[in-house]
C-alpha cells in the first residue's frame, strides 16, 4: 500500500467488507501514523541516535530494518545536509525539522510491513 492522504485511506477503507468497529480502529490508527514526527529511522536503519546504520549482516542492522516505515530509501548526504532518496524523492531533514508523515503524502511512497502492522492492516 501507498502512503497517501486521510480522505483517499477513508474512502478506500469504505470499499472493504469490515464492521464498524474495525473500520473505525484502521482509521484511527492511520490518522495517528500520519501525525507522527518524521525521522530518519523511518526511511533507513538507524542507531538509537538517529545515525544511518551501513550495511551489514548484523542484528543492529536487522532489528532497525524493522522499525522502517517506508520502502526503498537509501541515506545520502546532499550539500552537507543528511539526506534519503528513493528514484526521484529526495528528503532533506533539514527541511522536515517539526513535520509529520502527513507533509509526505503525496510523495507517491511505499509503506513497509511493519507501517502496515501499525496502521493495523
Amino acid at each position: 500500500m501507498k502512503l497517501q492522504p486521510m480522505t483517499d485511506f477513508v474512502l478506500d477503507q469504505l470499499s472493504i467488507k469490515q464492521s464498524t468497529s474495525e473500520f473505525k480502529e484502521v482509521v484511527r490508527n492511520y490518522a495517528t501514523f500520519l501525525k507522527q514526527p518524521l525521522t530518519l529511522g523511518m526511511f533507513v536503519p538507524c542507531d538509537e541516535h538517529n545515525i544511518p546504520l551501513p550495511y551489514f549482516i548484523s542484528n543492529e542492522w536487522f532489528k532497525a530494518k524493522e522499525k522502517v516505515l517506508f520502502e526503498g530509501f537509501r541515506p545520502c548526504i546532499t550539500n552537507g545536509v543528511q539526506s534519503v532518496e528513493h528514484d526521484k524523492v529526495c528528503v532533506h531533514f533539514a527541511l522536515v525539522k517539526g513535520k509529520t508523515i502527513e507533509s509526505i503524502v503525496n510523495a507517491n511512497i511505499e509503506l513497509t510491513p511493519s507501517a502496515l502492522k501499525t496502521i493495523g492492516i
